[in-house]
């Protein structure tokens, strides 16, 4: 993208794609509103792999934290999310109430979701 800028390109006529996998974390649990389900997310999965698991049908497409499909509200938080997205604004990720379950963790005493 910047070289394609350095030589005077438009932003139309520039593509690119960003491929990403979700980074694995501690462990952690969720609780899902508008299902009724508490969920345990390991370390070794998204939490977009662990509410699947659950048998939740949550949206998704890239699951990369790119498109902005898995976009979800934060209900309640007791700790910390730890944002890996490429979607939310910085604005948005401080203000603790989205999170892209395809690849965020939380390090939480509590997170409720609006799923």
């Amino acid at each position: 993208e910047r070289a394609a800028k350095a030589a005077g390109w438009a932003d139309s006529h520039i593509h690119s794609e960003q491929f990403t996998v979700p980074p694995v974390g501690e462990p952690f649990d969720v609780y899902l509103s508008r299902t009724d389900l508490a969920v345990h997310v390991p370390s070794e999965r998204s939490l977009l792999e662990a509410i699947e698991a659950a048998g939740v049908d949550a949206p998704y497409l890239c699951r990369g934290g790119v498109c902005g499909q898995c976009e979800t509200d934060v209900l309640e938080l007791e700790g910390e999310l730890f944002h890996n997205d490429h979607w939310l604004s910085d604005v948005e990720k401080a203000g603790g109430k989205k999170i892209m379950p395809c690849v965020s963790r939380a390090g939480c005493t509590r997170l409720v979701l609006d799923r």
